[in-house]
């Protein structure tokens, strides 16, 4: 349903990524949930094929700068983070997981205390 919400069309685990990619498909990293202790976490990654041509490109084109401020996003950064992804959003502003992304960043930047981030997509309500 989160998914769903954010716009996301197709979402593939990286097992089955690798698979996708291997055919072709095109795609971008889009962060992680967890499925508890036992099983880890699962990599996800969003198929920017099923969306049309000028938004796929357009998500493609700024991918690059989307890792980098989910990279900074892991490292704690979330005052940068939260700038490019602001600006990604700006360029593409359907994209939801950006959107979340950078309401984590806020909620993040501003928690008190040391609590450690959940950075798991979805984590926290944004």
């Amino acid at each position: 349903q989160q998914f769903d919400e954010a716009g996301v069309r197709i979402v593939a685990t990286e097992a089955y990524w690798k698979q996708l990619e291997g055919c072709g498909f095109t795609g971008r990293y889009i962060g992680f949930v967890s499925a508890g202790e036992r099983s880890g976490a699962y990599k996800l990654y969003e198929v920017l094929d099923a969306y049309p041509g000028l938004e796929r490109e357009l998500r493609r084109g700024y991918d690059q700068r989307f890792q980098e401020a989910i990279n900074l996003f892991y490292h704690n950064d979330f005052y940068l983070a939260r700038n490019v992804f602001s600006s990604l959003l700006r360029a593409c502003p359907g994209d939801g997981i950006a959107r979340w992304y950078l309401f984590a960043c806020e909620h993040f930047f501003n928690q008190e205390g040391n609590a450690e981030p959940d950075y798991s997509l979805f984590g926290i309500e944004a």
